[in-house]
């Protein structure tokens, strides 16, 4: 694969919807290597002892993501975040929303051992669409919304993959 001006696949959505679990089956594949972490550290600020999360600034995480991406135009990469589609909208090749039902979220998030406060804030953010809202004000409409909990990991999959070869032509 040769140079590309659009080598990012951008994986959005509410934490707990399936981001790294997509991510790390497109990596595993060959399809797209994820961004590495070191990348994203660099736009940390501050924590938030509430939601036990970093914050991240967003001009500083679309600066240090155009950079990377620059120097590395011969692969396509896959950043899966709850702010990955604040990337650089030039670099991005498709943007992938998430979706889970609320019920189906509290429980993976109970799972994982989250607190309740956290869970949730982030099951609301889920049922008043925080990221598709955020998608609308960056003016983000060629996105494709997927509903985890309605699809297996290898159907989504199998989409994304469709939607690579239809605009990495």
């Amino acid at each position: 694969m040769g140079s590309r001006d659009r080598n990012l696949i951008v994986i959005t959505g509410t934490p707990g919807t399936g981001k790294t679990t997509i991510a790390k089956e497109l990596e595993k594949l060959g399809i797209a290597k994820r961004i590495p972490q070191n990348v994203v550290k660099k736009a940390y600020v501050e924590f938030d002892n509430i939601l036990g999360v970093w914050v991240v600034d967003e001009d500083i995480l679309e600066k240090e993501l155009r950079k990377f991406l620059t120097k590395n135009q011969n692969k396509l990469y896959v950043f899966d975040s709850h702010v990955a589609h604040f990337a650089p909208k030039d670099k991005v090749l498709l943007y992938v929303l998430l979706r889970c039902d609320p019920e189906i979220l509290y429980k993976r998030l109970k799972e994982k051992g989250w607190n309740e406060y956290k869970i949730k804030a982030n099951v609301y953010a889920e049922i008043i669409e925080v990221i598709k809202k955020e998608l609308k004000e960056l003016e983000i409409d060629n996105y494709v919304e997927i509903w985890t909990d309605k699809e297996s990991i290898e159907s989504i999959v199998e989409k994304i993959k469709d939607l690579i070869h239809k605009y990495d032509c």
